[in-house]
């Protein structure tokens, strides 16, 4: 990238400017400070850090489960893959810049580890996604350095066939892991194998190899821009996508009203 990027000012307890939206601690930065706040990461030496990015779905899985909550309030970063996220931060009187979606920066960030040399280790997807993208990566950045790429199956159940996976990753050397598995599979993955990776920065990043390889169409910029992607998406896949909106529209209206109740009390509820 040409612009200068400069890391966002860390609150006490280390962590950047936040907003608990369903009890889960959502950034409060825009694309451009999170994305200087990666390259610090990729640059220390000392640091292994893991990042969620969170939409809608995430909230209403993680208000039904304890242990995923918990998995995303202890990661070092979770950024508003969503622009509902957005409007709550907002109506919480704690806004959120700009939606900051791994479709959008997950691009650029590989774009920053080949300008930093730091090699990146594709994790996850099916049937070719990941070659697929990397290909599309590379032509844009000729200097990119793939540590490896693989799509395996994966069952949080057998730990030794993920430590066989977190052990092939650390035997690549890479600095940033991209990990495709879908939450809430890839955020527990990380949470648990983030050590055995040996990377500097873990990233989960759901169906983003789709949209790099083109086998997701993203919705025109228009609608990216208004917040309405998700009326494209639905458009493009209304049988898988429908019973999913109506639960994270039920998802929103309860996060709404959380809100409204606590802001009318004066404290959390």
């Amino acid at each position: 990238m040409s612009m200068t990027l400069r890391s966002p000012a860390a609150a006490a307890d280390g962590r950047p400017p936040t907003v608990y939206l369903g009890g889960v601690p959502v950034a409060r930065l825009d694309l451009r400070a999170t994305l200087a706040l990666f390259c610090d990461w990729l640059e220390d030496p000392l640091g292994s850090r893991r990042v969620a990015t969170a939409n809608l779905d995430f909230l209403e899985l993680a208000g039904h489960d304890d242990d995923l909550r918990e998995c995303l309030a202890s990661a070092d970063l979770v950024t508003a893959d969503g622009e509902p996220l957005v409007w709550l931060s907002q109506m919480r009187g704690q806004p959120i810049p700009e939606r900051v979606a791994g479709a959008d920066f997950v691009p650029l960030l590989v774009g920053e580890a080949a300008r930093l040399m730091r090699s990146v280790y594709f994790l996850g997807g099916q049937d070719g996604v990941a070659e697929q993208a990397i290909d599309v990566l590379r032509a844009r950045y000729p200097l990119l350095s793939v540590a490896g790429h693989s799509e395996p199956f994966v069952d949080l159940d057998d730990q030794a066939a993920c430590l066989a996976i977190a052990a092939q990753v650390r035997k690549s050397g890479a600095d940033l892991v991209l990990v495709a598995f879908g939450c809430p599979k890839q955020d527990f993955f990380i949470e648990r194998y983030l050590s055995a990776f040996g990377c500097r920065l873990a990233v989960g990043v759901g169906g983003t190899f789709n949209f790099i390889a083109g086998r997701i169409p993203r919705a025109p910029r228009l609608l990216q821009r208004l917040g309405l992607e998700w009326v494209h998406r639905l458009a493009m896949e209304p049988r898988r996508l429908l019973r999913r909106y109506l639960r994270d529209g039920v998802c929103f209206v309860r996060l709404l009203a959380r809100i409204g109740l606590e802001r009318a009390f004066g404290r959390a509820i």
